[in-house]
């Protein structure tokens, strides 16, 4: 079985300039992804697509494959990461390559440990009718009890469950933003979150979807969390 994983990293990032090669304790951001990428050791391609020669000298610095700059049809903020990720799977058969697995890993996650894309490839590997594996996580409380604001005031989502002990309700998980495995040879789905998907659930601690500053900023201290549990 051949796998690749893909790495989106466009460089037109507005909420934080240059998101994805931003300093990160010493390293550029996306580092970590390449680095956790070449830990799993089950890709036999690990590509950044980008339309950013700073960022693609940066990702070949830290061990991925840049085969070229991504065109920018595909680099505006309405492209989605799955057009990305057929784009590079295309452009390899092109080449004669063909892979069975994808892999498309973000930038951003800084926090995910290789075992969690090793159990992401190996859920494909163990069962033939899953099209995908994903990394979610448990929503902190329970979307049962939960509201919207119409004109600064509260309106459930779920009265029914008003008087719902939050222990009766069940459980609701999202999608974490780390990384998503696909079957290539199976037709994409449209909807992910279905039973041909397989869920990766990871710790709370080692999530953290980094869109604003401020997203950054609590990344960086759940990071230095984990390096400080890790030596304790």
């Amino acid at each position: 079985m051949r796998s690749i994983c893909v790495i989106p990293a466009r460089g037109g990032s507005k909420r934080i300039p240059h998101k994805n090669i931003v300093d990160f304790f010493g390293k550029p951001l996306i580092s970590y992804a390449i680095q956790t990428a070449k830990k799993a050791e089950i890709f036999d391609e690990i590509i950044v697509s980008t339309d950013d020669e700073d960022i693609a000298n940066i990702s070949i610095k830290y061990g991925a494959n840049v085969p070229n700059l991504r065109p920018k049809e595909l680099s505006d903020d309405f492209t989605s990461s799955d057009e990305v990720e057929d784009f590079v799977v295309k452009e390899f058969i092109k080449q004669g390559q063909y892979f069975d697995i994808s892999c498309q890993l973000y930038a951003t996650a800084v926090l995910l440990k290789p075992q969690f894309l090793k159990l992401g490839y190996k859920a494909l590997l163990n069962d033939k009718n899953l099209q995908y594996s994903l990394g979610v996580c448990e929503f902190p409380s329970t979307i049962f009890r939960s509201f919207e604001l119409i004109d600064d005031k509260c309106k459930m989502f779920y009265p029914n469950h008003y008087l719902t002990r939050s222990q009766d309700l069940p459980k609701a998980y999202f999608d974490a933003g780390q990384f998503c495995f696909r079957r290539l040879n199976i037709p994409r789905e449209i909807n992910v979150f279905d039973k041909c998907t397989k869920a990766i659930i990871l710790p709370r601690e080692l999530v953290c979807d980094i869109d604003t500053m401020q997203d950054l900023e609590f990344a960086k201290k759940l990071y230095a969390i984990s390096i400080k549990d890790k030596n304790d």
